[in-house]
């Protein structure tokens, strides 16, 4: 087989198109990859609050006090159906 230019064009413009589609395919790859990330992240981030809310609910049950921390922060909860007002006098 002889090479001649219309070969080499021929070549030149497979070896381009090959090259576009292999980086049209990583991208939608790394697109449905980041997607992926991104919902487990936010499903985590979500279960992590129920979580935090439904373990607050039930230390502050019966009306104990109950401390939370953020970093070097601490915080006391209470129920506020617990907090009994002062009675005004008439």
């Amino acid at each position: 087989m002889k090479i001649n230019k219309q070969n080499i064009t021929i070549i030149g413009l497979a070896v381009g198109l090959g090259l576009v589609l292999l980086f049209f395919g990583m991208d939608k790859f790394t697109q449905a990859t980041q997607q992926q990330l991104f919902e487990a992240f936010q499903a985590g981030y979500e279960q992590g609050a129920v979580d935090f809310v439904s373990s607050l609910f039930q230390q502050t049950e019966n009306c104990k006090i109950t401390p939370i921390h953020l970093n070097n922060l601490t915080m006391s909860v209470v129920d506020v159906a617990c907090v009994q007002r002062p009675q005004e006098q008439p």
